[in-house]
């Protein structure tokens, strides 16, 4: 392992980086069970509603039907009563009343048939909810064990990125590694920049020959007067180095 501060920052910066993911997937991993969970929530509430929906209107089809039965059963006693009539007259009323009967019950079956549609209405609504709800079940159990799987390698992954990390922080001092927890608040994902020609590869400013002066002789860390990242020279970059 290198000795170099600087370099030993970035070490730290790329493991950090590590956890970082890391932390990000397990989130991931949770919030798309959760995702499901809640989409399940919802569709079984829908259903919930079509079904109650469908009770109701199946009730309302039961009386309508037990109605329209009853009022059958006593036109048929009207037409009966009228052969058993002798007045011509009572004769001609009965039959207006019952064909007056007849149109009524002709509005309460088309009454009917309404209802009939709406229950038919509900089921096509129903059924592609319960085959939607029974997948996202299936899929929620099918997340559910591969969780368990991902949640501890990511919990394996962890720990040993954190045994690694203490082994390399115990390397650097204390006063460096402030410096760098401070610069990660604000850049956490690449609190450690190369220098590339004479420009900060973070936020590229064109930096003046003595910072890169600085950064060779150590022992560190410098910052950048743009974007604060502490600084490094990569091998290779002779320009910054004969600086």
């Amino acid at each position: 392992m290198t000795t170099n501060p600087n370099l030993l920052l970035l070490d730290l910066s790329k493991i950090d980086l590590a956890i970082g993911r890391l932390i990000a997937e397990k989130r991931a991993a949770e919030q798309e069970k959760t995702d499901k969970e809640s989409s399940l929530k919802k569709l079984s509430a829908e259903l919930l509603k079509l079904e109650a929906l469908k009770n109701q209107t199946q009730a309302e089809y039961s009386k309508e039907e037990g109605d329209l039965k009853y009022q059958q059963e006593k036109l048929n006693d009207r037409r009966k009563a009228l052969f058993n009539l002798s007045n011509q007259k009572a004769q001609v009323a009965a039959g207006r009343e019952i064909d007056a009967a007849q149109r009524q019950l002709s509005l309460r079956e088309d009454s009917l048939l309404n209802v009939l549609a709406k229950i038919e209405d509900t089921n096509k609504q129903v059924a592609p909810l319960k085959t939607a709800a029974q997948k996202l079940e299936q899929e929620i159990q099918e997340i559910s064990e591969g969780l368990k799987i991902r949640l501890t390698r990511i919990e394996e992954d962890s720990k040993a990125k954190g045994v690694e990390r203490a082994a390399l922080a115990a390397e650097i001092s204390a006063e460096f590694l402030k410096k760098y927890e401070g610069v990660t608040r604000k850049n956490s994902l690449d609190p450690v920049v190369a220098i590339v020609g004479n420009l900060c590869s973070g936020c590229y400013i064109k930096l003046v020959p003595q910072v890169a002066l600085k950064v060779a002789k150590g022992p560190g860390p410098v910052q950048c007067p743009g974007c604060s990242r502490i600084l490094y020279l990569p091998a290779g970059n002779e320009s910054a180095q004969a600086q």
